[in-house]
C-alpha cells in the first residue's frame, strides 16, 4: 500500500505556456469587434464585453447584432428585421 504522502505528492505533467492565457492582456490579438448587421459599423462594448447595443432574433431563431444606433432609428422588431433582409 502507498503512503499518504505519496499519493498526494504526485505532480501531474503539465504544458508550460509563454504567459498567461487571458485573452484581455495587451500583448494577444483582440477579437474582431462586433458588427451590426444593418449598417456595418463597428458595435462598441461595455468593460465586461457586453454590447452596447442588442441581438433580434428572426423567425428562425438566428440572433442578428444590432448597434444602438439603428436600434434607435427602427424602433421596432419590424421594422429592424425588414432592415436586415
Amino acid at each position: 500500500m502507498k503512503s499518504a504522502h505519496n499519493l498526494f505528492n504526485k505532480n501531474p505533467i503539465r504544458q508550460q505556456s509563454n504567459g498567461p492565457s487571458c485573452s484581455s492582456n495587451l500583448g494577444v490579438d483582440q477579437k474582431t469587434p462586433m458588427k451590426c448587421e444593418i449598417c456595418t459599423k463597428g458595435i462598441a462594448t461595455t468593460f465586461l464585453e457586453k454590447l452596447k447595443g442588442t441581438y433580434v432574433k428572426d423567425s428562425k431563431g438566428k440572433p442578428h447584432s444590432i448597434c444602438f444606433e439603428c436600434q434607435s432609428r427602427f424602433k421596432d422588431k419590424a421594422a429592424t428585421l425588414q432592415q436586415l433582409r
